[in-house]
């Protein structure tokens, strides 16, 4: 932690941060700063953030949970030692995700000037898609590899769709937050962007690996070591409730956003006009 430290002491001292609200033609100045508890009454007011905190949570469920169970069923169902496991893991789920975090961004950006609700289209889109090559990398044969040239090892076809997976169901992240930060006033998105972060941590990465683990030790005296393929497989239904939930949040989503910045410019008006 301690190369952050010093990065944060060098951001702290370089870096002059912005006027809030100014990128937007916005001014937070006037806007009434509230509580905690206040900024997030305000905030679940709204239908679109309640049913994004829960599409947030069911997508935070499968990513969580797959990610720490990935490694295991690598193991067990490729029959591969923990180092050569966490390569191909490494190649095949975090590099690509970081990719779909980036493109999901930019989907989103372009996508989101003719409509907001872009916002949750890209992520609907993005898990979806990704169910197909998900499934397909869960239950592909495990034997089923190619050959590479040289003294390297084949390469188990499951991969490849792993790679496809991994982008697809990352695309969601990033619209997700910058919906959050739309819908909050200038002065609670601190407030916001905790409640997102604890309701998707808190209850989603928190039962993902826990209900992963559950499933396996119930679906072991069947399956055995493929026990993992199969809770991984349920698991990965959290992407279509996922789906469902933002399709709810898109149908209110340019309305409660138009009534943010409605409420904002009028809390303002009326902040210079009293003085």
């Amino acid at each position: 932690g301690v190369p952050g430290l010093v990065v944060a002491l060098v951001f702290r001292f370089t870096i002059r941060e912005p006027a809030r609200g100014a990128i937007e033609g916005r001014e937070a100045s006037s806007e009434a700063k509230g509580t905690l508890l206040e900024d997030c009454r305000y905030l679940v007011s709204l239908p679109s953030m309640r049913w994004l905190l829960l599409a947030n949570v069911f997508a935070s469920l499968y990513s969580t949970g797959k990610n720490m169970w990935e490694p295991t069923f690598i193991r067990r169902v490729f029959e591969m030692g923990s180092g050569e496991a966490g390569t191909w893991y490494f190649l095949t789920t975090p590099i690509p995700s970081a990719v779909g975090l980036f493109l999901g961004a930019w989907l989103c950006d372009r996508w989101g000037k003719r409509d907001a609700r872009a916002h949750l289209w890209v992520p609907i889109v993005g898990m979806m898609s990704s169910i197909p090559f998900l499934l397909a990398f869960l239950l592909w044969p495990s034997d089923h590899r190619i050959a590479l040239p040289g003294d390297l090892p084949a390469v188990p076809v499951a991969f490849f769709f792993s790679i496809f997976a991994s982008v697809l169901g990352a695309m969601y992240s990033a619209p997700f937050l910058a919906a959050v930060q739309g819908l909050a006033r200038l002065r609670m998105r601190a407030s916001a962007a905790a409640l997102f972060s604890l309701t998707g941590s808190g209850l989603g990465s928190a039962l993902g690996p826990l209900l992963i683990g559950d499933l396996n030790v119930r679906l072991a005296p069947t399956h055995g070591d493929a026990a993992i393929r199969w809770a991984l497989v349920w698991v990965s239904s959290a992407l279509v409730f996922g789906a469902i939930t933002s399709a709810f949040a898109a149908r209110t989503f340019r309305d409660d956003l138009e009534s943010a910045r409605d409420e904002a410019g009028s809390e303002s008006a009326a902040a210079g006009a009293e003085a």
